[in-house]
């Protein structure tokens, strides 16, 4: 009898219908999870409404602007892959890499000091540049360029403009790259201070100054005197510009043809005031 009864039960079951897969939470689960990996690859990739459309510039001239536009859209594409004739792209603000687009800008524009992109949601760009200012003109082998305060030339200055002054050094041999730095930033500092300061104290303009021998500075004014300076630290800048103010305060040069004056000894000025001086 036993026999029997497990005989039937075994039989009712194998009858019992199967259920269905959409009645497994399993298949639930992961019909969840890819209709959300759908809606995120959607957003990401193909949403209209996400993909960059405008681009703002801020600070640009205007004749540059168009450019700065194009290299914005330009590097605003991300592709998603490319075989053969078979291409696809996006737009999408939520991608777009604003460190590459800012590094782009400037490799492509010697002009612009600095770059910042900002995004504004949901499809446009916001660009804001700073374009560089020149300071000095920087002149090597008959070419003078335009020289901003990091000691970066950007421009070939071909009118010559005189009312900056020359800049050279005895030290730079290679051949001068737009958008390069030709005197390092900590030195054109020192420079601008101390070019400040002697315009402050004379009353004759500075005509070009000289990058000798390191740490050596020449200026030379434009009567013809010459100023010697020494740029090794920042206090021993301060001491000579102090003592600078110190010998024009005094009035000890007033009427006196001046040749040469030298700040650099430590405890002591030398002013050459004589054609005798004036040859060592």
């Amino acid at each position: 009898m036993s026999y029997r009864k497990d005989y039937i039960k075994t039989n009712l079951e194998k009858r019992k219908p199967k259920r269905s897969v959409f009645a497994k939470p399993w298949f639930w689960i992961c019909f969840c999870i890819a209709l959300i990996a759908g809606l995120i690859i959607y957003l990401l990739f193909f949403f209209d409404g996400l993909q960059v459309k405008n681009v703002i510039i801020k600070g640009g001239s205007g004749g540059s602007n168009q450019t700065l536009e194009n290299i914005v859209l330009e590097n605003s594409v991300i592709k998603l892959f490319d075989i053969k004739n078979l291409k696809l792209s996006t737009k999408n603000i939520l991608l777009v890499n604003g460190k590459k687009i800012e590094e782009k800008v400037l490799q492509n524009n010697p002009l612009l000091e600095n770059a910042k992109l900002k995004k504004h949601y949901p499809n446009s760009l916001f660009l804001e540049v700073i374009e560089r200012k020149a300071i000095n003109r920087f002149c090597q082998d008959q070419k003078c360029y335009f020289i901003d305060i990091s000691g970066v030339i950007f421009q070939e200055d071909l009118l010559k403009d005189n009312n900056l002054v020359v800049l050279k050094s005895v030290d730079n041999k290679k051949d001068l790259v737009i958008g390069n730095n030709v005197i390092a930033k900590d030195t054109m500092r020192q420079i601008t201070i101390l070019q400040k300061a002697v315009e402050g104290n004379f009353i004759t303009k500075i005509k070009e100054i000289l990058i000798a021998k390191s740490p050596r500075i020449n200026i030379f004014l434009v009567d013809g005197a010459k100023i010697y300076f020494d740029l090794s630290g920042e206090d021993k800048l301060d001491s000579q510009i102090q003592k600078m103010a110190l010998l024009l305060g005094s009035g000890e040069l007033i009427g006196k043809n001046i040749k040469y004056i030298d700040f650099r000894p430590e405890n002591r000025t030398i002013v050459c005031d004589n054609e005798e001086c004036a040859g060592n």
